[in-house]
């Protein structure tokens, strides 16, 4: 397996040059995740989250220069797709990311143990405790410093969530999804059970527990609420639930490169629809609702038939969104190697150019902080943080300047 390093080297917005950075003959066989923050590139590939650090900063892994640590291990089921997924930047400086219900045995260098299993696997881990003295069953949402230390569990009883998506006010989003037409996106409360299997210890399967006759007027409809155990004591809702699909790579758009419409959007993938869809999250009562999803990007009616599968979606330094294909038609056993990745820009902006990032200096993060890409702030919140009190007047005169309220919140997390 190779991390592909592709260029616009000529600044025409189309790609012209691509390279490998680094190859793992030894790795999984389609790592499931893969993040960049600054010169660290994070590839998650189970049974490991693996952290490269271009030393000399040439996009060409040298085992004589760079540096590869395996940061995390311990998520089961080396060739499953139920398992470890990318890790994503957050307003706080840690990452976070998720892993599916094959489960997981993990222990830090700082100490800690997480133990992850229900009844679809890892099931040795069942009615287990982990040493911060809870029982995490299932998929499990998780949150660690950049070093790997202060692993915490923000959210478990998943299936299989595909990356998550964390927005500048720390709230989180993802999408799961049930062999039954029962896919669905969320906001992940902290520390919530996502109601998947038993609530209790996750020994039994949805199939055993999830009764769609508590639901009103459900008797006859394709999917119900009730798959979710939304009625049940300790569960979180369940979002909206849509039916069938197959969501996967996510991300929340809060910049302005796009137009109001798109600011605060919360965007995910759907293979079997073949859309990027968008969701508007509002806040209601004790929850953040999310909405009808809209096909932001779709085939036309006449067109389903297209081998077009959005497998995942980031929002650029240059305030584009970047979209990623698999040029398929769902099939998991297939050799198909071709794909496409489309930038997706403001009409009135046609081709953005990447600003170049500065870490070196206060002026140079305080901008840094303000990028549409996700993981370039996540970067400068830690540089920033580290400089103390020097920056406090920078941060305050950003929160009080900022109209964009994502920008304006960033520099309270400093």
């Amino acid at each position: 397996q190779s991390i592909i390093v592709v260029s616009d080297t000529d600044g025409d917005g189309k790609a012209d040059q691509s390279h490998i950075f680094v190859s793992e003959p030894k790795a999984r066989h389609a790592p499931l995740g893969l993040a960049v923050f600054d010169n660290k590139i994070v590839l998650s590939a189970t049974p490991d989250i693996i952290v490269y650090t271009d030393v000399d900063r040439n996009a060409r892994f040298d085992p004589k220069i760079d540096k590869r640590e395996v940061l995390l291990t311990g998520f089961q089921k080396k060739g499953h797709d139920h398992t470890l997924h990318a890790a994503v930047g957050s307003p706080s400086g840690q990452w976070y990311f998720s892993f599916g219900n094959c489960g997981a045995d993990l222990k830090t260098k700082d100490g800690r143990h997480f133990l992850a299993g229900c009844y679809y696997g890892h099931s040795e881990a069942i009615g287990k405790k982990s040493s911060d003295g809870r029982l995490w069953i299932g998929g499990v949402a998780m949150r660690m410093n950049p070093d790997g230390t202060g692993l915490t569990a923000v959210g478990h009883n998943l299936r299989n969530t595909h990356d998550m998506a964390v927005s500048s006010f720390g709230d989180m989003f993802h999408s799961d999804n049930d062999d039954p037409a029962h896919c669905r996106s969320t906001w992940l409360m902290e520390y919530g059970n996502l109601g998947y299997a038993d609530l209790r210890d996750a020994s039994r399967s949805w199939e055993e527990v999830a009764k769609t006759w508590e639901v009103p007027n459900s008797k006859g409809k394709r999917y119900a609420m009730s798959h979710w155990r939304q009625n049940y004591p300790g569960s979180l809702p369940p979002g909206t639930v849509y039916g069938a699909g197959s969501p996967i790579g996510q991300t929340f758009h809060e910049g302005d490169g796009l137009g109001e419409a798109l600011n605060g959007v919360f965007l995910t993938c759907d293979m079997v629809r073949k859309e990027l869809m968008a969701y508007r999250p509002k806040a209601k009562d004790a929850q953040v609702e999310m909405g009808d999803p809209h096909a932001l990007v779709g085939l036309k009616p006449d067109q389903r038939k297209q081998r077009f599968l959005p497998t995942d979606v980031v929002v650029g330094t240059d305030g584009a969104i970047y979209l990623s294909d698999f040029h398929n038609d769902t099939s998991r056993r297939t050799n198909q190697l071709s794909g496409t990745i489309y930038r997706i820009t403001h009409k009135d902006r046609k081709n953005p150019r990447a600003p170049k990032i500065d870490f070196s200096s206060d002026a140079g993060l305080v901008t840094a902080l303000q990028n549409p890409a996700r993981n370039v702030r996540t970067v400068a919140v830690n540089k920033l943080v580290a400089r103390g009190d020097a920056v406090f007047g920078q941060m305050q005169q950003l929160f009080e300047s900022a109209e964009n309220p994502y920008v304006r919140v960033r520099p309270i997390w400093v």
